[in-house]
């Protein structure tokens, strides 16, 4: 036992390699300490709903057909990722956590290929790492992914140096290289052109080989051996280029090279432009980047208990970070030779791989962003961008700048600074995705709550979402996955489609009734019609509402696009009789053991619309008499119309009062309410004196000249 923890202390304590032990405990403790908090209370988010959808209710050869018009071979990748997560979003999570920190160390690896003994290895590796450019990780099957294809590149290029040097077992290892070449070329974009860097890298690695030193002299002999080396590599890419630009017609069309275009327009203008946009991106990955770990929480804003786990993480990885490198950078000896010929060949290296990562973006006019959902733009950068900044800090320590020993403990001090603060900037940015995914939750449930069934062929429209990190597209997939009886779907027609009605007005033809809607959903098709739709408002904290199109016609509290919209809506889509949907507890976790005001208002909306006014008004008894209480004054409008039909005129008057109170734009929509009530109300002179008791209060001239069918029917 002795000897075992004394070898595991000597494997910690060690020069930092790709492989040890420290390492990747320490990887490990930041992916902890960032998000390993929210892993728990995260979920599934943008693409990876439409990816986990298709593999479970369409199935395998579903996900591959998904893909397999841009990009081949990523459909065999996410089936199998899917085959080890299921739709459960805690795997998600972890898988995403597993495959950075794996892609980490092949990094690592890598660079100690080429650089051995240096503490530029860790450095770099870190950088990739805790880079907070890029902010979508929690999106796990999709960016999970991404590093898994990185790693793939990464251990391609370290078989081909090994292979190079007469390491490993020849031509298995060059056969290997090629192999996991072709799969980052065929099954996506964005690292294509990184696959350039190779040839770089076999010079460098040429270079540092002592036992072809007394070589290195001879260009034109070392320059021929990196080309025969190159060589097959370059077949593949060629090959893969050729499919890219001449047969995979999909990605051409949505990725046009907008730069050719506009360079025959005007060639002068495109140059600046493309040049303007090179600088200007090259600058936002590796500076701006970095300034957001310093963009400290709000208490106010985020919490103080957040803020307090926020201020505990950095002070946690700062120490982590610290303690590891200065154990790790204990008795090194450096030469100042080889530091700065390392150093600037670090930053060449990255400067190289920052220009190819930027090309896919630059040709084809993509705008790079740090947020979402353009910060995914920022991963080809993130290799070059470790090297760069790593071979930028080596050089400084090279050149003297930290050699006393206060310089050096600055330095490093420094360094587990702005690591901290990047672990806890990813802790701020889980924390924004576990907020996300309990409105997702929430806007589900209530659906669930208020629709129990929908008529196939329905559009769901909805307002602009408080959901930051899914769409419409992606929240289709939950929508069919609740609502599709899968005995019942056709084979490639999908049974429901969720559109934003702020950026769908075309699809949805102006809200005109009576118009087709076609939609390709890669692996189905879905046909409805705009007369088959539900109009949907959420705006939490408030719950979620089928706009009523009598009523919110004249609700000002909502934009003027959803009033439009809650015209379309059809409530006789909603089946209310079926049996209610139970949402899948893996995925959106049990239901409340508490009833909030939401449940109630849901179920007194859909006993409303069955006419059930004994239920509506027994709910509202229930409702009121708890301590939650409604986030929005037309919340109490099934209330007021269930009571007013039981014949209850004070407590329905009482409601309609209280809404009122609120705003007094509730005045045109309670008018509206009132007298959907006098026309369906059994006749009375209770019911008579209520109606015009209530109406006193407001001010409903301007219902005096429209017509029953104006008002809505």
């Amino acid at each position: 036992m002795k000897r075992f923890i004394l070898s595991l202390r000597e494997k910690i304590t060690s020069r930092p390699r790709s492989g040890s032990v420290g390492f990747a405990l320490l990887l490990a403790l930041l992916s902890a300490l960032s998000y390993g908090t929210s892993i728990l209370k995260s979920g599934i988010y943008w693409d990876d709903w439409a990816f986990i959808w298709t593999r479970l209710a369409v199935g395998y050869a579903g996900l591959l057909r998904h893909f397999s018009f841009s990009r081949p071979l990523a459909g065999q990748l996410h089936n199998l990722a899917i085959l080890l997560t299921g739709g459960d979003p805690i795997r998600i999570q972890l898988y995403a956590q597993l495959m950075r920190i794996c892609c980490t160390l092949v990094f690592a690896a890598l660079l100690r290929t080429l650089w051995t003994g240096s503490w530029i290895v860790p450095f770099a590796a870190l950088l990739f790492f805790s880079y907070p450019g890029f902010t979508m990780l929690p999106i796990g099957i999709n960016f999970g992914f991404s590093y898994l294809l990185m790693a793939m590149l990464f251990v391609s290029l370290l078989l081909s140096i090994r292979a190079l040097r007469g390491e490993g077992r020849g031509w298995i290892g060059t056969a290997a290289a090629l192999l996991l070449s072709a799969v980052n070329l065929f099954a996506s974009e964005y690292f294509f052109l990184l696959e350039l860097i190779r040839p770089v890298l076999f010079w460098i690695a040429l270079s540092e080989d002592r036992a072809d030193r007394s070589r290195a002299s001879e260009r034109r002999e070392r320059f021929a051996r990196v080309l025969r080396a190159w060589l097959p590599y370059a077949a593949v890419f060629g090959m893969a280029l050729i499919y890219r630009l001449f047969f995979n017609r999909t990605q051409t069309l949505h990725y046009e090279f907008d730069l050719v275009a506009q360079f025959r327009v005007d060639p002068v203008a495109a140059v600046l432009s493309y040049f303007g946009s090179v600088f200007a991106d090259l600058a936002k990955v590796a500076g701006a980047a970095w300034t957001e770990v310093f963009q400290f929480p709000d208490p106010a804003v985020v919490g103080e208990r957040t803020a307090l786990i926020y201020w505990l993480t950095v002070v946690g990885s700062t120490l982590a970070t610290g303690v590891f490198f200065a154990l790790a950078l204990r008795g090194e000896r450096r030469s100042e030779k080889r530091s700065v010929s390392m150093a600037l060949a670090a930053i060449a290296v990255g400067l190289a791989l920052l220009l190819l990562g930027g090309q896919p973006f630059w040709l084809t006019g993509s705008h790079l962003s740090l947020i979402f959902p353009n910060s995914r733009f920022t991963l080809p950068f993130l290799p070059g961008m470790a090297l760069a900044l790593g071979g930028a800090a080596l050089l400084t320590d090279a050149l003297g700048l930290w050699r006393t020993r206060i310089g050096g403990a600055l330095g490093l001090l420094f360094a587990a600074v702005v690591f901290g603060l990047a672990t806890g900037f990813h802790f701020l940015n889980a924390v924004e995705y576990r907020r996300d995914w309990t409105l997702t939750k929430d806007f589900f449930r209530q659906l669930s709550w208020r629709i129990p069934a929908l008529a196939p062929n329905t559009t769901i429209v909805t307002n602009t979402l408080p959901i930051r990190f899914s769409t419409d597209n992606s929240l289709t997939a939950p929508l069919n996955w609740i609502y599709a009886d899968p005995a019942l779907s056709e084979p490639g027609r999908m049974g429901y489609m969720m559109y934003t009605n702020t950026k769908r007005t075309r699809t949805l033809s102006d809200f005109a009734p009576g118009k087709r809607i076609e939609q390709e959903y890669l692996t189905a098709r879905f046909a409805g019609n705009t007369s088959d739709t539900v109009s949907v408002y959420y705006r939490a904290p408030g719950c979620v509402r089928v706009l009523d199109p009598e009523v919110d016609i004249f609700n000002q509290t909502v934009g003027e696009i959803d009033r439009t919209a809650a015209l379309l809506t059809n409530e006789a889509r909603i089946l209310t009789e079926a049996e209610a949907k139970t949402l899948d507890p893996t995925i959106f976790g049990a239901e409340p053991a508490v009833k909030g005001w939401c449940w109630y208002y849901e179920r007194a909306d859909l006993a409303r619309q069955r006419r059930d006014w004994a239920a509506v008004a027994e709910l509202g008894d229930a409702a009121f008499s708890g301590s939650d209480y409604p986030n929005d004054p037309i919340e109490r409008f099934p209330f007021i119309e269930g009571y007013a039909m039981q014949g209850r005129w004070d407590d329905a008057a009482a409601q309609s009062a209280a809404a009122l109170a609120v705003t007094p734009v509730m005045n045109d929509p309670l008018c509206a309410l009132w007298a959907r009530i006098e026309r369906n109300a059994e006749a009375s002179d209770a019911a008579g004196a209520a109606i015009a008791a209530a109406r006193a209060g407001l001010d409903c001239g301007f219902l005096e000249g429209m017509g029953e069918d104006e008002i809505g029917n």
